[in-house]
């Protein structure tokens, strides 16, 4: 089990037939968005939704330093399943945690970003959580200049 994470445009959900029909408070979701320039990492599909398991996601958010901002109860994860606004402030953090996570020393003389798990041997020269920290990068600045309502939904 994991949290998809959706970067996108906030719109209003309509009720499903499960849902309390005396429940009529609001619901948000976030629609992902498309673009030929998102990062893609060794064949992934360059897509503004991913699939962590919580594990992973919790340890990419202590490590690099977002867990007040995007670890659980954080500013853009406040409930799960759950919608929340972004802003330029969001995208100067994410910047700021990448640029501090490159500065780190690193076991490879050559980094590259991309995913261990997928692998079937380790190659010591993939980052994951640069690989995270770009993805977030890229789709947050891509939000706040294309969406109506810029948002990262989590389900």
């Amino acid at each position: 089990m994991g949290i998809s994470i959706t970067i996108g445009n906030a719109v209003p959900k309509m009720a499903d037939e499960d849902d309390d029909p005396d429940d009529r408070s609001p619901r948000w979701e976030v629609v992902g968005g498309e673009s030929p320039d998102a990062p893609s990492f060794f064949g992934e599909e360059a897509s503004s939704t991913r699939s962590p398991s919580y594990g992973q996601w919790a340890q990419f958010c202590r490590s690099v330093g977002l867990v007040g901002l995007m670890g659980e109860n954080g500013t853009l994860v406040p409930s799960h399943p759950g919608v929340a606004i972004l802003r330029p402030s969001d995208l100067a953090a994410v910047r700021e945690a990448l640029h501090a996570w490159r500065a780190r020393p690193w076991p490879n003389p050559e980094r590259i970003a991309g995913f261990n798990e997928y692998d079937a041997e380790t190659d010591p020269r993939l980052d994951g959580n640069q690989a995270r920290l770009l993805w977030l990068e890229f789709w947050i600045d891509w939000a706040l200049k294309n969406c109506e309502h810029p948002a990262m939904g989590n389900t």
